[in-house]
Formats: C-alpha cells, structure tokens, sequence
C-alpha cells in the first residue's frame, strides 16, 4: 500500500501545496511543491494532482493523507458542497478514483503530514523571491494593456499578472510566482494605494 500525502498552506491570496508519494518501503518516490492563487479550492486541487500522479506511475492501492477534514469527508462522499468550483474539482476527483483498485482518503495533522515541510519550503522560496522582487521594481516595466514588460539590458520578460503567467526561465521551469510577477503585484499595490506615481 502506498502512502500519499497532499498539504496547503493558505492565507488571504495564496495558498503554497507539497506533495509526496511514499511507497511500502517508505521511500520518495515523487514530491512536488507550488502555488495556487485559488486558496479556497488549493486542497481539493492538490488532493486531485496526488490522484493524478499516483495513477500515472500505476499506483493501484493507496492511501492518502490530507490535513483538512472538511476535504476528506466531501472526497468521501460525506458531506456535499454547494460550491460550484468545489463541485467540479470533487466531479474529478470521484472519476479518477475507479482507477484504483483500494483507495482510501484520510486526516492526518500538519505536523505528521510528509508534504507539510516541503509546502513551507514554498514560503521560504517565495519570501526569498518577494525580497528580490522588492529591489526588481526599480528596474523598468512597461505597461501594455493587462500585461508588462519587463526590461533589464537584453533581458525582455512578458508578464501577465491576471493567469498569473511569465515568460522568465525562473516561471517556466519551476512554476509557482516568480520575482517578476512579484514585483508586478508590488508595483500594483502601490498604485493602488496612491504610493507610486503613473507617468
């Protein structure tokens, strides 16, 4: 039986996941961490990447371990929603569940969740990226319509703030918010909130 672990950590705007799929031996066979900027629906869309994931590698029997209860009683069929959103991640989820030949979905708390550290290294990630984003502000964006571009010497990234999408190498291979798109949102604070000037 192999053990899967799926966790969020959320706040207001985003909520940072990790993932890990442990086999009988309980050994890694696969981690995975990122973003999502749809806090409300982030468990259930981590409770389905986990599903995904341990199907595509032939996982036929699992278990898996997620810390919020409202989530593993509505995967269980025990409580309804009326959330459409929530609806339709939980519509997939119960499809790919007949892939599975014993599937079981259980509560277990933060602190003995596996993926728990590797959703705080997201954080860290993140608080790193925000410090670096602070300084990329003083650099030029350029406003086009929903979109900026970002120019720095050679270097010319497009940013679109709305996916949340980017075209820098930091974006494309490990996902998640980069610098960028930070500095982006910062900029966009502080218009809002009459702290910078529009020329």
């Amino acid at each position: 039986m192999y053990a899967i672990y799926a966790c969020c950590i959320r706040n207001s705007k985003y909520s940072y996941y990790g993932l890990a799929i442990v086999n009988t031996a309980g050994k890694i066979l696969f981690q995975e961490s990122g973003t999502y900027t749809t806090p409300d629906t982030a468990e259930y869309s981590v409770l389905l990447k986990a599903l995904n994931e341990a199907a595509s590698i032939g996982i036929k029997k699992a278990t898996i371990f997620i810390s919020n209860k409202l989530v593993v009683k509505q995967a269980n069929g025990l409580k309804k929603t009326n959330i459409p959103g929530v609806k339709e991640l939980l519509k997939k989820i119960n499809t790919i569940k007949s892939n599975f030949n014993s599937l079981e979905i259980q509560y277990v708390e933060k602190q003995k969740n596996k993926a728990f550290n590797i959703a705080k290294n997201v954080i860290k990630k993140n608080n790193t990226r925000k410090a670096k984003a602070e300084k990329l502000i003083k650099n030029v964006f350029i406003k086009s319509g929903h979109n900026y571009i970002f120019i720095n010497n050679d270097k010319q990234y497009l940013i679109n703030p709305q996916k949340p999408s980017c075209t820098c190498p930091d974006q494309q291979i490990r996902g998640g918010l980069c610098k960028h798109l930070m500095a982006v949102k910062i900029i966009e604070e502080k218009i809002s909130n009459n702290k910078m000037e529009v020329i």
